[in-house]
Order: structure tokens, then C-alpha cells, then sequence
């Protein structure tokens, strides 16, 4: 009887997993695309107080228009707010604090899982930091950022991806990982099958 309930947990564990993977979608962001929101250039220093900053002075160009500067983004003047190529409109700003920053090697993001992030932004060297808005998609799904814009060779920082950052709205929380979901998801095929042993 007790390898027919584990039989049966883990037939269950592997349908969740496989609903939950069927769902997940790969979509490789690109300048222009329906979730590009626009660049910050030169975007230098790139650091966890200005990336924030330099979001929400983007967000307050409207789409298609540059602030430039010396006069450009609304919190970083000396920065130019590029939006040509976006068209998305009315965007929410970003806390200023709890983002997740990674820095990628050889340029290459991989796939990044969306698991709740409103935006990604990407710094590409002299560049800039291209932004990203990806709220509109479902937390299994994962985004995959361009490797370079600028010519060069994979590890020529002059254009390349050197980190990429996740971003939320004020009042959200970070996103755990799913530890939480896959817990309570143990945790409720756990309780199943003390019930129905103790109906046994």
C-alpha cells in the first residue's frame, strides 16, 4: 500500500511539473519589440541607487522621444533618455530598492525566468542600459536579452551584456524562486496521502 501512495504522489508531483513547464513560453527581447521601453545612455555608473533612477526618468519620455542631455532624464540630467522604438505608454515606476542584479560572463544572459519581475534592463557598455518592461507575462516564463549591440568580439565590453537587473513596482514583493509554491505544493500532496491512509 505504501509504494502504491508514493506511485501516486509522484505521478501527481510530475503532472504539476509538466503543467507548469507546457506553460512557460521563451521570448527573446529585442530593441523595438512589444516590451522595449527605451535606452539610458551612457548609463555610467551602473550601480543599484542609479539603474532604479535612470528607469523612472525613462518612463516619464513619451514613447518614440529623447530627453537628451545635459538637460535629459527628469533624475540623472547628465544622462540621455532615448525611447525610439517603444510604443509602450502609461508604465509604472520602479522602487528604488530590492532589485536583482547578475552579472553575465561571455555576454550571454541565458534565460532569465520572468517569476514576478516587472522590468529587466540590460547595460551594454558605452551603450547604454536598455529597459525592458516584462510585468504583462506569466511568471514561468523566461526572457532571453541580446548579447551585444556595438561591434566586437563575445567579451568586448565597449557593447556587450556585461549584468542585467530585475525590477519591481513599489509594493511589490521579490520574487523567492518558487520555493514558496513548490512547498505548499509538497506540502498539500503530503496531507493527501495522510488522509487517505488514515481512511485506509
Amino acid at each position: 500500500m505504501k509504494k502504491k501512495l508514493l506511485a501516486i504522489a509522484s505521478a501527481m508531483a510530475m503532472t504539476l511539473v509538466g503543467v507548469s513547464t507546457a506553460s512557460a513560453a521563451t521570448i527573446n527581447l529585442a530593441v523595438g519589440d512589444a516590451y522595449y521601453v527605451g535606452v539610458v545612455i551612457d548609463g555610467i555608473p551602473p550601480n543599484n541607487t542609479l539603474e532604479p533612477a535612470y528607469l523612472n526618468s525613462l518612463i516619464e519620455v513619451a514613447p518614440g522621444a529623447i530627453d537628451a542631455a545635459p538637460t535629459g532624464c527628469n533624475y540623472a540630467q547628465t544622462e540621455t533618455c532615448n525611447r525610439v522604438g517603444s510604443t509602450l505608454n502609461g508604465l509604472p515606476g520602479v522602487d528604488l530598492t530590492g532589485q536583482s542584479k547578475t552579472d553575465t560572463p561571455n555576454e550571454l544572459s541565458g534565460n532569465v525566468l520572468v517569476n514576478g519581475w516587472e522590468y529587466i534592463s540590460g547595460k551594454y557598455g558605452n551603450d547604454g542600459i536598455r529597459y525592458w518592461y516584462i510585468g504583462g507575462l506569466l511568471p514561468t516564463d523566461f526572457v532571453t536579452l541580446p548579447q551585444k549591440f556595438l561591434p566586437g568580439t563575445t567579451g568586448n565590453r565597449g557593447g556587450g551584456l556585461s549584468h542585467f537587473t530585475l525590477y519591481n513596482v513599489p509594493g511589490r514583493t521579490v520574487p523567492d524562486g518558487g520555493t514558496t509554491a513548490a512547498l505548499l505544493g509538497l506540502s498539500i500532496v503530503g496531507l493527501g496521502m495522510i488522509r487517505r491512509r488514515i481512511n485506509l
